[in-house]
Order: structure tokens, then sequence, then C-alpha cells
């Protein structure tokens, strides 16, 4: 990721990374999941975040409450992320299937 991306693109993309790689749906999925110390929290335990991507983070958590990752099953999961127009800031919801 640019450092010079939008911080809104850095932290979804941030907040992507850290669904899929503990495998859960929704932010507060996650927050769940790290709560109670189940095996999603596990899957976490190699990633390594800064103080500035925390902040990041934490700045945009009402972006990052409407992301989601389904992986589905055979293919048939799908991602809700953000396109971000890099002329005016302006911002939608994306979704794709997987």
């Amino acid at each position: 990721m640019p450092v010079v991306a939008p911080e809104a693109v850095r932290a979804v993309s941030i907040g992507l990374a850290l669904l899929k790689a503990a495998r859960v749906e929704t932010g507060e999925g996650l927050v769940d999941s790290l709560r109670a110390d189940d095996q999603a929290a596990s899957r976490l335990e190699g990633i390594d975040l800064t103080c500035a991507d925390l902040e990041l983070l934490d700045v945009h958590l009402d972006l990052l409450g409407l992301i989601r990752v389904n992986p589905g099953r055979r293919g048939r999961g799908y991602t809700v992320t953000f396109a971000i127009c890099d002329q005016c800031g302006r911002w939608t919801l994306s979704g794709g299937r997987r």
C-alpha cells in the first residue's frame, strides 16, 4: 500500500487484511473474537501493527464497521469494501464475489 494513499484507503486495507487473517466477517466479529481469545485471535499472532496503524484504524472506525469479508463456500463468498475517488475524496461501498 503506498504511503501516499489516502488515510481511509490505508485503514480499510489494514482492516480487510485483519478480517481475512482472522477469518471473521466483520470488525465487530473481530473484536468479539479478540475479547473471547478464541481461534481467530490466535491467527493474528504474527501480525505486527505499528502505533500509527492502530491510530489510523481508530480514526476510521466508522468506515471499518462497513467492510465485510465473507469467504462463503465453493467460491460463493463476497467482500464489501470501498472505492474512493482520488480527485474529490468521495467514497462509495463496493462489493464483489471472491
